[in-house]
């Protein structure tokens, strides 16, 4: 089959599964107010002496797909400044050139290297914007530390690129494979307060750092709850970092899928039950769409609070 007709095909299925996607969607609603001591870190005072790999941080799963960018059938609903103001402190991106996009963005060259869900047509923000807007939000907020996890298709020289061009370089945190995390409040007092994970290219750069040789994840492919697992997926048990994934596609996201597997008794009771499995380890990133929806921000919060 050529190229075009694969292209064409892959875009058919894809509006077929938009517009359901897009029926299903409902009102925005706001999460609790986050932690907001002004002495703490990440809002709590007593996360300051908590090694990084010890505290939770609330994930948006392909966190640059929101309907605030204008994205065909999002994940999210709020931009990066919504989602981080609104309690989350670890954003999973997606990074295409566009030109190796399956449907690429018409309207821009094919060496541009941009946030998109593997089809750039259907929505895309450029990769130096995004950071950007990221390292504005850490400005204003010099007592927080957050996480960027890449699903990465790019170089690292891109990625060094587009992290000097933001601004963020300065505050990317170096760290080597297998070595004890700093506390966040270490990480505050010297303002490296970005960690990158990293599925390509780890290792390119002091702080590139390869996610499944510092974490592990659960399964990712889950159409309903009873598909979501407390097993390894990537990477191994004995990897200090873990990532709950918790969402659901079927066939794409939706509300109604985020507000199953979001909210309580399911989401806690599954924390509960993978806690028991892993010997008491909490999961660190807590990985969800429409994070507003449900009790994910509370539940971590309980776990920064055990």
């Amino acid at each position: 089959m050529s190229t075009l007709r694969r292209r064409l095909r892959a875009g058919s299925a894809l509006v077929v599964a938009v517009a359901s996607g897009l029926a299903a969607c409902t009102p925005p609603v706001d999460p609790p107010d986050p932690p907001d001591s002004p002495t703490g870190c990440n809002g709590v005072d007593a996360l300051c002496t908590r090694s990084f790999d010890q505290v939770a941080y609330l994930t948006t799963h392909n966190a640059m797909s929101s309907s605030a960018y204008s994205f065909l059938g999002p994940n999210q609903t709020y931009s990066f400044t919504g989602q981080l103001d609104r309690g989350v402190r670890a954003l999973m991106l997606d990074i295409h050139r566009n030109g190796e996009s399956p449907l690429p963005a018409a309207d821009l060259p094919s060496d541009a290297v941009l946030l998109c869900h593997e089809y750039c047509a259907i929505g895309h923000l450029s990769l130096v914007t995004g950071l950007a807007e990221i390292k504005a939000w850490l400005d204003d907020h010099p007592r927080e530390v957050i996480t960027l996890i890449l699903e990465n298709y790019v170089s690292a020289s891109d990625l060094d690129t587009a992290m000097t061009d933001s601004g963020l370089a300065p505050r990317l945190f170096d760290h080597a494979v297998g070595t004890p995390w700093p506390t966040l409040g270490e990480m505050i007092a010297a303002d490296r307060r970005v960690v990158v994970l990293t599925d390509s290219q780890g290792g390119q750069r002091p702080w590139l750092l390869p996610a499944f040789s510092e974490a592990w994840d659960t399964n990712w492919s889950a159409a309903a709850t009873g598909d979501l697992t407390c097993g390894v997926n990537r990477g191994s048990f004995t990897n200090r970092l873990v990532i709950l994934n918790n969402f659901l596609t079927n066939p794409i996201a939706s509300t109604g899928l985020a507000d199953a597997a979001n909210s309580n008794p399911f989401l806690a009771q599954r924390i509960e039950s993978c806690r028991a499995d892993w010997g008491g380890r909490i999961p660190n990133f807590v990985t969800v769409d429409f994070f507003e929806r449900g009790d994910a921000a509370g539940e971590v919060r309980a776990l920064n609070e055990s």
